[in-house]
């Protein structure tokens, strides 16, 4: 007599990328920026297009030069910077910050595992992360 063997347990898991995360850690410390076409520039290269941005065709990775000729009512933002030693450096201190505390909610969603008690929580860089959810 054959037993029904129960159906493989299913693990699901969720790869978290925050789109524009640059444009809205900008947005957070200038409200004024929300609603408006926004990108940010790391030096002469854009890093992160809002959705009211791409609307109008601005891409990653364009020149700001370009940006600022053929779409004038997009706003540009430098990314965060520091002064060291007489040059401007890229600080990423504000968007380690941010990405820590998505991060932090998107771990309250997961229960640690039985056997071991660990989250299964990876941050693969400052806006994504793999993360299994508790689906019991």
């Amino acid at each position: 007599r054959e037993t029904a063997s129960p159906p493989p347990r299913v693990q699901v898991v969720l790869h978290v990328d925050l789109d524009a995360f640059f444009v809205q850690v900008h947005r957070h410390l200038d409200p004024r920026l929300r609603g408006q076409p926004v990108a940010v520039q790391q030096h002469q290269d854009l890093i992160a297009v809002s959705y009211e941005a791409r609307a109008l065709g601005v891409q990653k990775h364009m020149l700001p030069a370009d940006v600022r000729a053929q779409f004038p009512s997009v706003i540009l933002v430098h990314a965060c910077t520091l002064r060291r030693s007489g040059r401007d450096k890229v600080s990423y201190g504000r968007y380690r910050r941010a990405g820590r505390a998505v991060f932090t909610l998107a771990r309250s969603f997961i229960s640690p595992q039985k056997d071991t008690g660990r989250l299964l929580f990876e941050a693969a860089s400052i806006d994504e992360a793999y993360l299994v959810p508790d689906l019991d």
